[in-house]
């Protein structure tokens, strides 16, 4: 036993040093929380601003995430190829955190439908490069510093986690903030971290410039549209995608209005999984070093079907609490590893296939936010779970019936 013992401490501590030594990384790590906990600040009640605060209608709030999420795609696409030429990452990451900052400026002054859909369709949508760029540079990162293909999957899955941890806290203050402060300062704070955010960018981020042969830019497109193993994966994250943005808008309606629970037990619900995410990350991330990564994502799929099964059979607000830890188990797989397997299919351009795997997720939200307007606004709040289940199952069925082989993939 005591071998066992001091191995695995052995392990943790060249882990831990590998985290240390690689130059700029500890900074993105708290960047990345940063930007996670600005995002949980949010997103836990985004549903409940547009439908309660500015007075949305389920189906005009559909709408709404639709258009918001096709410009994001549209914009960060255009952005995440400048950024495999010749623009450097840094200044794309500045203008992100600046369009954030003046994005939730205005929404913590405006309740006009017309004017929230502006800007969540064109600030917002520049916003939204962020996320790609900032998981593009920190891939280049780890590849500057030499670090081990091997190990490169391990600390992509710790610079998640640095994002789960903001959310284990996030949401439960929110909800405080939002008793106290409402929608307006809440707004007003997040505007404030992204500021701060871009300040620390500024201060401590080098710049990053990674020139692409035109040849090889050229080649991406097809690749992405005439592979059946990556097209397959594009939807099925997409549909698992969905799932989950159905969930994440659909839950405080659930609660408050089907289960009679508050906003405070909303922010403790979406402040569950993340004290789970991190141990399970870090497992699984272990795990991906070792172990064919698309049966992980197998095993992450099913846990979700399993997952929005349960949803829709609970009968009071206290039931959600231990089922969100397969939340944090579905979660800490699929959207811990993928990024690694997604960079993997087109290794020589991390800022195009971080946003071909952020594309995917947009568009899922895409289908989430139209599904949910759709669904909430005919039938009820526990109909979305069915929904859910579907998409989730969609999803396994997806990647099974691609065929994937562990070799098809460099990590």
């Amino acid at each position: 036993m005591q071998p066992i013992i001091t191995t695995s401490v052995n392990k943790a501590r060249s882990y831990l040093s590998l985290i240390f030594s690689v130059k700029q990384f500890v900074i993105l790590l708290f960047i990345n929380f940063m930007i996670g906990l600005s995002v949980s600040f949010y997103v836990p009640f985004n549903s409940l601003f547009s439908l309660e605060e500015v007075g949305m209608s389920n189906l005009s709030f559909g709408y709404y995430m639709v258009i918001g999420s096709l410009s994001s795609v549209l914009i960060s696409s255009i952005i995440g190829s400048r950024s495999d030429s010749s623009t450097s990452r840094k200044k794309l990451l500045m203008l992100a955190f600046l369009f954030s900052t003046i994005g939730f400026i205005i929404f913590a002054f405006s309740r006009n439908y017309y004017v929230l859909l502006l800007n969540s369709a064109v600030i917002m949508g520049v916003a939204s490069c962020g996320t790609p760029q900032i998981y593009a540079y920190a891939k280049e990162v780890l590849e500057n510093n030499s670090v081990d293909q091997n190990k490169i999957p391990f600390l992509i899955n710790i610079f998640r986690m640095s994002y789960a941890l903001s959310w284990t806290c996030g949401p439960a203050l929110a909800a405080l903030l939002l008793v106290k402060f409402d929608f307006k300062g809440v707004f007003l704070i997040v505007a404030l971290l992204y500021f701060l955010t871009l300040i620390i960018i500024m201060l401590f981020l080098k710049q990053s410039k990674l020139v692409v042969s035109k040849k090889a830019r050229t080649k991406v497109l097809p690749l992405i549209f005439g592979n059946k193993k990556i097209l397959l994966t594009f939807i099925a994250f997409m549909f698992i995608t969905a799932a989950g943005y159905i969930n994440t808008m659909n839950m405080s309606q659930y609660v408050i209005k089907s289960l009679n629970g508050s906003e405070s037990q909303v922010g403790i619900i979406f402040s569950v999984p993340p004290l789970f995410e991190i141990p399970f990350m870090v497992y699984f991330g272990l795990l991906a070093i070792k172990n064919n990564v698309v049966k992980l994502i197998k095993i992450g799929m099913i846990i979700a079907v399993i997952y929005y099964m349960l949803l829709i059979f609970v009968t009071d607000v206290w039931n959600i609490y231990p089922i969100q830890i397969l939340s944090a188990a579905y979660i800490s797989i699929i959207m811990g590893v993928s990024i690694s397997y997604f960079q993997g299919l087109i290794p020589d351009e991390p800022g195009t296939t971080s946003t071909l795997y952020t594309n995917a997720t947009r568009l899922g939200s895409l289908v989430g936010y139209l599904l949910f307007g759709l669904i909430t606004q005919f039938l009820d709040y526990r109909n979305a779970y069915i929904c859910c289940v579907i998409l989730a199952a969609l999803s396994l069925v997806l990647i099974y019936s691609s065929n994937f082989k562990k070799e098809s993939v460099r990590l």
